[in-house]
Parts: structure tokens; C-alpha cells; sequence
């Protein structure tokens, strides 16, 4: 069920799922669910990461819908979902990110651009929270400021973990907007502390790396 629904750009949708029943529901950061609607009697399927924190048993989960044009089911959810609705969810699935029963990684470099943030976020945040051991490298790329999703709280949480979170910003273009980070392709990106020519590659998605010392 849908618990709530904020907007965190004008074309997404955070959606706060919850059981009807109040169950409790076991999710890890880079997991994801698969969102099962019917439209004009067609029966369609969707997987979207968790972008919350979650470190097992959690009683609400959220992920992040962006409409992508001619969407049929990004465009329903994010122009027409509603707070109470009910949404045939399958998942958790997956076996990609952090666990607490594995050694955790000493660094951990994470890539992503546009709605690819979502299952790092939800690693990010759980990474600080639960292993204070773990340093993180995250680079992010998107279209535009306006577009970045989760800027302000990425930020919020580089300057409350200075030590260990570290961010690498990207957007093809400013638009006009005021931003300090790097500008253009990951690959072509020189300038604000961007990494060399060349490295990493061109806004990969739902990349991740551990490094050992």
C-alpha cells in the first residue's frame, strides 16, 4: 500500500510503500522490487530499486519512479498514483549490494547516472549507518541540476560524513543554474575536482566496485 508520495523532481516519484497488514518487510540495500500493472488490459511489469535505508526487517520500504518519455507505467505512477492506493508488489529480489552478514568492504566506489542513483543511495546511506569502517567514492551524473535526484540530501550527507563520503558530480549541462560541480560527460569531465580523462567510464548504471587495502 501506498503510505506516501513525495516529489523529489517534477517528473519522479518517491513511493513509500508499507504491508496492508503492518508486517514488518526484510529488504538490504540493492535489492529491488518488481511492480506488477495492468493498463488498457495489457498486464506490465516493472523492477525499481529500494532508495531507502534499510538493514533487514524495515515496516515501510521506498523506491523512485522517474517518467521516462512514452512510459506507460513510469508515466501512470508518477502523474496518477495516489497516497492509499494498493500496487501488486513482488520482491524483494536480488543479491547485488551490501549485506550484514558479509565482511564489509574497507572502500566502496559506486557509479551511477540518472534514476540509476536509487540502489546506491540506499547502500550510502546504510554503509554510514551500519559500517563505520567503510569509506565510500560516489559519482553521479545526470542531465541537469533540476534533474539530479537526491542532491540536497547526497550533500547533506558528504558534509555529516566528510571523512568518509566522498562525491563526484556530474551534469551534462548547468541549464543556466548555479552548480559547482564538474560539467559534461563523466568521460569528457575536466574541471571542480572531476576525475581524470578517461576515468571512469561514460555514465555507467548500477556500477560497483570493492576495493581491498
Amino acid at each position: 500500500m501506498v503510505t506516501a508520495l513525495p516529489r523529489p523532481t517534477p517528473d519522479a516519484a518517491l513511493i513509500t510503500l508499507a504491508e496492508p497488514s503492518g508486517a514488518p518487510i526484510r529488504v538490504y540495500p540493492g535489492q529491488f522490487f518488481t511492480l506488477s500493472l495492468s493498463i488498457d488490459g495489457e498486464r506490465l511489469r516493472r523492477a525499481y530499486s529500494l532508495c531507502s535505508e534499510a538493514w533487514g526487517e524495515v515496516p515501510e520500504v521506498q523506491i523512485c519512479v522517474k517518467r521516462v518519455s512514452g512510459g506507460r507505467v513510469s508515466g501512470l505512477l508518477v502523474d496518477t498514483l495516489t497516497v492509499g492506493a494498493r500496487l501488486d508488489v513482488h520482491g524483494p529480489s536480488g543479491d547485488y549490494g551490501l549485506r550484514p552478514d558479509a565482511a564489509a568492504p574497507s572502500q566502496l566506489v559506486l557509479i551511477s547516472g540518472g534514476s540509476g542513483v536509487t540502489p546506491h543511495l540506499a547502500m550510502i546511506r546504510a554503509a554510514l549507518r551500519h559500517c563505520p569502517q567503510t569509506s565510500i567514492t560516489f559519482v553521479y551524473g545526470s542531465r541537469s541540476p533540476a534533474q539530479a535526484l537526491f542532491l540536497d540530501e547526497l550533500r547533506a550527507l558528504a558534509a555529516s560524513y566528510p571523512q568518509r563520503l566522498t562525491l563526484r558530480l556530474f551534469v551534462d549541462d548547468p541549464q543556466g543554474e548555479a552548480w559547482d560541480g564538474g560539467v559534461g560527460r563523466l568521460t569528457e569531465a575536466r574541471d571542480h575536482g572531476g576525475p581524470s580523462p578517461g576515468t571512469p567510464p561514460s555514465r555507467p548504471r548500477r556500477v560497483v566496485r570493492r576495493l581491498r587495502p
